[in-house]
């Protein structure tokens, strides 16, 4: 039957037809008559609730069949491809006709009937037929996909994997979107990435694609030089028997690593047989080629099975992307033709449907390719076979078609008529479902590479790679080698100057000179800074879950306790002082204890996330295997990383670091207790930080971990420094000048005495001669100005100064300049006339006369520094 009547020419252009049959194992779909091999009366949809099983053989049957209808109805919609021809579809049946039971029965065992009925019935009967593409089981494709290379008919197989039809001296017409001779370098390069070099081979003795499939891993294997511990032949039928030789055989021979070679139900059996002897668990990794599926077997407990899926591996074509225009428009296709949306994981991961639209797509681009190669080849010829000794799996290897399973590159196919790809590692996950895939090899099995930070998750749910059963040893940083001794020093060094700073502040002199700090504040962040030091102790020796989650735990935890009261402190100050008067009483004390309890509920937030973050990763942080040196590296799964709970200390960290510049730009003209430029700074150095670690994980070597803990070491101590050194450091100074001498000191001297300490745009001339005082002044008038500045004085201490006009006595009229940052620089200069007071362009020049003092102040525009210059001449 074909899908559409042929179209025959009237007064419009002449339309060619062709046919591209279908070939699959249409018994197991209920109802369907045949007329020989082609099927008469295929429905246009099937109910996938009550005539057949969506996940069964029969659903994918008839998955494959809308997908390859999907395909061809695409080349129908082209108008560029192949151009005046219109692609009919047949369909074949390699099994019979529909018989009862058959999608729960039928296992692969025609063979006769479809070398002797359909290879005939296509060839002989149906000359319409320029192409085919099917799904067959490998034990019966075999005879007829030799007569259809004898007959010059190409075919394209979604999911025929015997390794034998990639012989081209008996199948030169036969193509497959997947790989077939050279698997087992692919599973090598995993296992060699794994340091695997011991595993054994279980392997459907009476199918086709299990013995083939397991001689080709067997050859790889040896020739790289694994060892092969056991080769464990097993018919198709599953008996109690034969999974006890096969228990008995892995035990005796201590395999941990066991690749299972055969069909999806024999796979199935085999892991349900041994979980069921306890040989499934956390030692031993189970891989194959395909996904095991579970039988049709009443006695088959389906929460069992499912728990002994968990951790499968397996190593098979390439993952399809299913944001491409491509995907999206075939699969909207598909869902029109099934009657519902099917998820992308079925649609690719259970069905192979891309594989069926792709082969369907290659043999359109082929056969538009062959027609434009020669003027003399005509629709016709295509047509009535002429052309098909053309045809063979030659001229597909590479049409141009950019196929789903290859985007964004073309589809191309090597000299076996196999799929040229990389192969993609999949895991079955603990939660169940669809496989995830978690890395992959290139397309010459040199190389293998996870895909970002996905791991696989093995039974049990751990990330490591278990020991296959060899001496192997782990590299460790520990107190008898350089790096774990590095580490315990300066470890050692932080916590220790963390201390020191501690016992130095709490000495601080409650009327010393900038008393810029809460107590309960200060204390706080230093306790966050000892805890990021503590969680450095995770570096050395051994690691595993708990201490994995601690190196992150501690580091934002600690950071956190450092950035939150330092952003409280500051923004109380802040309320204090932005009306630049002094608050009443009683106002300021209800600032001061509204933002301490404000402080309180952030660190309730913080302990909050913590513990959300903490149980939300439980099962999903665990150690991951490194290449290099047999080292364990801590990392996260794209699984648990996602999800609010895996992201929470990250956003929390990331709402900080804002605050931080947030705060800093608000307070830069405080004018007490400035601390903009510490705030600033800390999250520069936090970014940086963040930065240089995301760059060293990015390689990972059996130094990643130590790199990274010298980097947390270094800014977490420089951050120290910046934050609560330079209290410190000016506390030792009050101590070292006797406190209060020190403090009437610095209020009734000048503070600056070098140039250094002067208005960034603001330049001075000094010669030897005593500075004017500023002690009992009163502040006239505040001036409002805005020096320019450039980007290099943005952290100066003067770039925030203010100016007051001020009288010492009523003959005496002084500028006066206070940095409002950390320090408080004062700068004072006497007024003498209007004649000191001079302006150029943007330039304002005070002068005191006699002393020689001058003082530069340079503006954005000549009319700002015009009415600076007539502001202070007033005041001359």
């Amino acid at each position: 039957m074909q899908l559409a009547a042929p179209l025959f020419a009237s007064s419009g252009p002449v339309v060619t037809n062709i046919t591209i049959g279908l070939v699959a194992y249409y018994c197991v779909l209920p109802g369907l008559v045949l007329n020989g091999s082609l099927v008469t009366n295929y429905p246009a949809k099937y109910n996938t609730s009550t005539e057949i099983s969506f996940g069964g053989i029969d659903g994918y049957a008839y998955f494959f069949d809308k997908a390859a209808e999907a395909g061809v109805n695409q080349v129908n919609n082209d108008p560029t491809l192949l151009p005046g021809i219109h692609v009919n579809i047949k369909r074949f049946s390699d099994c019979g006709a529909s018989y009862p039971n058959a999608a729960t029965t039928y296992s692969g065992k025609s063979a006769p009937f479809a070398a002797s009925v359909l290879g005939l019935d296509v060839i002989e009967n149906h000359p319409d037929v320029v192409a085919l593409v099917g799904t067959q089981y490998s034990s019966t494709a075999k005879g007829d996909l030799q007569a259809f290379s004898f007959a010059q008919i190409p075919f394209c197989g979604g999911d025929i994997g015997s390794m034998a039809l990639s012989d081209k001296n008996k199948y030169p017409y036969f193509f497959r979107t997947l790989l077939g001779a050279g698997i087992g370098q692919h599973a090598y390069r995993l296992l060699r990435f794994w340091e695997v070099s011991r595993v054994a081979l279980v392997y459907q003795s009476t199918d086709e694609y299990g013995k083939t499939i397991y001689l080709d891993i067997r050859a790889s294997l040896v020739s790289k030089g694994v060892n092969v511990l056991d080769a464990i032949a097993l018919q198709t039928r599953v008996d109690k028997q034969g999974i006890d030789f096969v228990y008995e055989s892995l035990v005796r021979a201590d395999a941990r690593y066991v690749i299972l070679c055969g069909q999806q139900v024999w796979s199935g059996s085999i892991l349900y047989g041994l979980g069921k002897r306890g040989l499934v668990d956390e030692n031993h990794v189970f891989m194959g080629n395909y996904g095991p599926a579970m039988p049709s077997d009443p006695q088959i407990n389906e929460t069992a099975y499912q728990s002994y899926v968990q951790g499968f591996v397996v190593v098979t074509a390439p993952s399809v992307d299913p944001q491409t225009p491509a995907y999206i428009k075939v699969k909207k296709a598909f869902d029109e033709l099934v009657g519902f949306s099917m998820s992308d994981s079925w649609f690719i991961l259970a069905n192979w449907a891309p594989h069926f639209i792709d082969c369907a797509l290659t043999i359109a681009t082929g056969l538009d390719r062959l027609l434009k190669s020669d003027a003399s080849f005509t629709p016709t010829m295509l047509a009535e076979r002429k052309l098909n000794r053309l045809m063979n799996f030659t001229l597909f290897r590479d049409t141009g078609y950019e196929g789903l399973l290859s985007a964004p590159e073309r589809l191309q196919y090597n000299s076996n008529g196999d799929l040229n790809s990389q192969f993609t590692a999949w895991y079955f996950p603990p939660a169940g479902g669809q496989m995830i895939a978690f890395g992959e090899t290139d397309k010459y099995a040199e190389t293998f590479h996870y895909l970002g930070k996905s791991r696989a998750v093995f039974h049990g749910g751990g990330t490591v790679p278990p020991s296959d059963g060899s001496q192997q040893t782990t590299e460790i940083y520990d107190l008898t080698e350089f790096r774990g001794i590095s580490i315990m020093f300066l470890i050692s060094i932080g916590i220790l100057a963390t201390m020191a700073i501690a016992m130095v502040l709490v000495k601080k002199p409650r009327k010393a000179f900038m008393h810029s700090g809460f107590s309960v504040e200060t204390a706080i962040s230093l306790a966050g800074f000892l805890v990021v030091y503590t969680s450095l102790f995770t570096y050395i020796g051994a690691i595993g879950p708990a201490s994995c989650k601690f190196r992150t735990a501690g580091l934002m935890i600690g950071l956190a306790l450092v950035a939150t009261p330092t952003l409280t402190k500051n923004f109380t100050v802040f309320l204090l002082t932005v009306q630049n008067q002094k608050l009443p009483k009683p106002v300021a004390k209800r600032i001061v204890e509204a933002c301490r309890l404000g402080l309180i509920g952030l660190l309730g937030v913080e302990a909050a996330a913590a513990y959300i973050w903490w149980n939300a990763v439980k099962l999903n942080l665990n150690l991951a295997h490194s290449q290099f040196g047999h080292q364990m590296q801590c990392v996260y799964l794209d699984t648990s990383s996602r999800g609010f709970g895996g992201q929470l200390l990250f956003w929390w960290g990331g709402i900080l670091l804002a605050m931080m510049l947030i705060m800093s730009v608000a307070t830069r003209a405080m004018p007490l207790y400035n601390e903009s430029n510490q705030l600033a700074y800390g999250a520069a150095v936090a970014l940086v930080a963040l930065l240089l670690v995301f760059g060293i994980t990015e390689a990972p070597s059996n130094s990643t971990d130590f790199g990274v803990c010298i980097v947390v070491w270094t800014f977490t101590t420089i951050l120290l420094g910046i934050l609560t050194g330079v209290k410190a450091r000016e506390t030792l100074e009050v101590w070292s000048k006797k406190g209060k001498d020190l403090v009437q000191e610095r209020l009734n001297k000048v503070s600056s005495s070098s140039d250094s300490n002067l208005p960034p745009a603001v330049a001075s001339t000094k010669k030897k001669s005593k500075m004017s005082k500023c002690t009992n002044a009163r502040i006239e008038q505040s001036l409002v100005y805005s020096h320019r500045s450039h980007w290099w004085t943005y952290f100066h201490a003067w770039r925030s100064a203010r100016g007051y006009i001020i009288r010492l006595n009523p003959q005496s009229t002084s500028i006066m300049l206070h940095s409002g940052k950390s320090g408080e620089h004062v700068y004072c200069m006497r007024l003498v006339d209007a004649t000191h007071v001079h302006m150029l362009n943007s330039v304002v020049i005070l002068s005191h006369g006699s002393s020689g003092e001058k003082l530069t102040f340079e503006f954005d525009s000549p009319d700002e520094a015009l009415r600076f210059h007539t502001e202070i001449s007033t005041w001359c």
